[in-house]
């Protein structure tokens, strides 16, 4: 009995599941109450000194950089409201999932720190409420 007939319909039928597998969905934007800050890390979790990062406008224009200190906690300037996305332009690394919200005008106090995941590939790293790492 041959089996290729069989490998090839297999072959055929799962095709598509394979091409929507790698389809990256973003969350909602992260609200923001008080300044922008906290911790950026590496995707196994490590500590990132010294990141750049990026805040554009939703015109794509640049609000804000900052960088992390030699604890990789980093605080922007104070911003005023609106939509916002946040990107690095550390060498290798992306943020995919960088969509945030400041919700109070010109705040320079941090309230809540977050926790920015740098990625490597498509649909990796990311801005969440999940507490940094301590060091």
């Amino acid at each position: 009995m041959n089996a290729l007939p069989l490998i090839a319909l297999a072959a055929i039928t799962l095709w598509p599941l394979a091409l929507e597998a790698n389809t990256c969905v973003a969350p909602k934007p992260l609200k923001v109450h008080g300044a922008l800050c906290g911790r950026v890390i590496y995707p196994d979790g490590s500590s990132v000194p010294d990141a750049e990062l990026r805040l554009l406008d939703q015109a794509g224009a640049l609000a804000a950089d900052a960088r992390s200190d030699s604890k990789a906690d980093f605080l922007f300037p104070p911003l005023v409201k609106g939509k916002y996305r946040l990107t690095t332009t550390s060498k290798g690394f992306s943020i995919a999932f960088g969509e945030i919200e400041i919700t109070t005008s010109k705040t320079a106090v941090c309230k809540r720190p977050l926790t920015v995941s740098l990625g490597i590939g498509g649909c990796a790293g990311g801005v969440s409420r999940k507490g940094p790492p301590h060091n």
